[in-house]
């Protein structure tokens, strides 16, 4: 069944998805509250969710833990974006997990000495997520591409004299401004009824919304563009391997490839062509783990090729290189052939055949991040994929891989190992090895 998004008179917003499959519910409820509406006050959404989940005007905090452990599933989380209330749960107890996620939203109880408590509970969560980060290498690499501030940990939990500074009052305001209801939404993948859903929704939530006193504004979503300028950045460890990723930077336009599948295509042969440089990088020991991919956001206009590999030897990375260089070189002569391309694109209908079922849960949250990102829940047919995938000539792959691998675009690489005593070459450098003999 088609996802409907409902808009009710007072600005809140329903995403209903009804799959018949199983008699399940999940649902995620909250308000454009996350991060990015700390108004200056870092760490006050995320300490508010904390909160949220310890003590109602209905519930002690005993009974709040014994109700939660009775669901299967029931959390709390601030996004950038969103603060909200999730549970995934049999329709045997979709009423009263209704009631309890939204006791949980619109109740909370504040207690002082519980809120002390609580700041000492979130400073070892940053704690705990800062020494997780430092050797997350997925993580940092992100941070270097994106620049996002916003994922900064103080930004998220705030700092210890932040939070010491906090006071309940705060969290009143906080939640008077931004728990209001034209920033609700609610998003739903069950088997009710759309009837059934809408009366529990206006029972446990649409009614006790609060109207805002002048229309909120809803902000938009961090960027997936890539806007650091060209650079290389080492990150020191004292691991015994090095970690690398290369983004070949370039500008498209927004949904470009959202069924256009020539950046998927050209990304295959680093990996699966023998003499290439995933396999030759293999039989030569040199890499034991490594692939291409591209790194794009539909709605990004400025997106990447990435190419990631780990080796055990720093010398290595360059002789790596040498043989990206040759794959480039030899894509750029013209190695891509029909042959290949009809290869790719039976593989790639196939793949389509092969699209694994997504939980109620995973519907929920991709529903949502649609709708924030798009103001609309829209997904591309089966059938419009496969004509995309059909369509694409020998040209289109050539002229993709020209414009992909051009030296004139923006080069970024960030290595993760232990560089004491190295001489790192520049960006510059690398960016004449990779592109050596290619004009």
């Amino acid at each position: 069944m088609k996802t409907q998004i409902i808009k009710f008179k007072n600005g809140a917003t329903l995403i209903y998805k009804r799959r018949k499959i199983f008699n399940v519910t999940s649902l995620c409820a909250g308000f454009y509250a996350g991060h990015n509406y700390n108004g200056g006050q870092w760490g006050l959404p995320h300490l508010l969710e904390h909160m949220m989940m310890k003590q109602t005007k209905n519930r002690s905090q005993e009974q709040v833990i014994e109700d939660k452990t009775k669901i299967t599933f029931l959390n709390a989380f601030t996004s950038h974006d969103f603060l909200m209330v999730n549970f995934t749960e049999s329709n045997r107890r979709a009423d009263k997990c209704f009631e309890f996620a939204s006791d949980c939203l619109f109740n909370t109880a504040f207690d002082e000495e519980r809120f002390k408590n609580e700041k000492k509970v979130v400073l070892e969560e940053k704690k705990q997520k800062q020494s997780e980060s430092t050797h997350d290498f997925d993580f940092q690499s992100y941070m270097y591409i994106h620049e996002h501030k916003e994922l900064d940990p103080d930004f998220i939990f705030g700092t210890k004299e932040m939070l010491d500074s906090y006071t309940i009052e705060d969290l009143e305001n906080f939640r008077k401004k931004n728990f209001v209801a034209d920033k609700f939404i609610l998003t739903i993948c069950t088997s009710l009824s759309k009837r059934k859903v809408l009366k529990l929704v206006k029972k446990y939530f649409i009614d006790n919304l609060p109207l805002q006193e002048s229309p909120s504004e809803i902000l938009p979503p961090l960027s997936d563009n890539i806007e650091i300028d060209q650079s290389i950045k080492t990150y020191q460890t004292q691991d015994n391997d090095y970690k690398v990723r290369v983004y070949f930077s370039f500008d498209s336009e927004i949904d470009e490839f959202r069924t256009n599948p020539c950046m998927r295509f050209i990304s295959r042969p680093f990996r699966s062509i023998s003499k290439m440089f995933y396999q030759e990088a293999r039989r030569l020991g040199l890499i034991y783990s490594g692939y291409v991919i591209p790194d794009y956001s539909s709605l990004a206009t400025k997106n990447a090729m990435l190419v990631h590999f780990s080796t055990s030897k720093y010398e290595n990375i360059s002789k790596i290189f040498d043989l990206l260089n040759q794959t480039i070189v030899s894509l750029k002569n013209g190695s891509f052939s029909q042959e290949y391309l009809d290869q790719c694109k039976e593989n790639a209908i196939n793949d389509l055949d092969n699209e694994k079922y997504s939980k109620y849960s995973e519907t929920c949250s991709l529903n949502l991040y649609t709708y924030l990102e798009r103001g609309k829940v829209s997904f591309p047919r089966k059938k419009t994929k496969i004509k995309a995938i059909e369509k694409v000539t020998l040209v289109d792959i050539n002229n993709c891989i020209n414009r992909v691998f051009d030296k004139n675009n923006k080069l970024n690489i960030f290595m993760q190992g232990n560089f004491e005593g190295l001489n790192v070459p520049t960006i510059e450098e690398y960016k004449e090895q990779i592109y050596k003999s290619i004009e």
